[in-house]
């Protein structure tokens, strides 16, 4: 979305990720120098907010705010936190993961981003879900 002139707000779960988002950083920047003319680069903000914290959402506002002068256009939800158990032996605690990273936090998310009426006309919501259905390792008889 950035090589497409979007601003871009991105999460990871600790700090030993953010040199990924550097990467990307760097890579858009790479890309914007060698474009000819006035293309200015969109701003990339990385932050630390773990899908699994219940603090997620609130650090995602604030960076908003400070960033983004609390306009959203695009939010890109990826359902992120993947259970690689066969069906028959999945546990509790790896199903309340999944859901508490792929449904509540993003919901919590949406939720603080409609309250603090960030979403401007005609923003877009894009969900991805989980490669788990595509995972051969998780069907039965495998």
């Amino acid at each position: 979305m950035a090589c497409r002139g979007c601003s871009v707000l991105g999460t990871y779960s600790s700090e030993e990720s953010a040199h990924l988002f550097d990467t990307l950083d760097q890579t858009v920047s790479d890309l914007y120098v060698k474009a000819s003319g006035d293309i200015k680069k969109p701003k990339l903000v990385g932050i630390v907010a773990n899908i699994l914290d219940d603090t997620c959402a609130d650090k995602i506002v604030n960076a908003l705010k400070d960033f983004f002068e609390s306009k959203v256009h695009i939010i890109v939800n990826n359902a992120a936190i993947t259970v690689r158990t066969l069906l028959g032996q999945l546990e509790t605690e790896a199903v309340a993961k999944a859901l508490l990273g792929n449904i509540q936090t993003p919901i919590l998310i949406m939720n603080a981003v409609v309250r603090e009426k960030m979403l401007q006309p005609h923003s877009r919501i894009v969900n991805i879900s989980s490669d788990r259905a595509r995972d051969q390792k998780c069907r039965p008889g495998s």
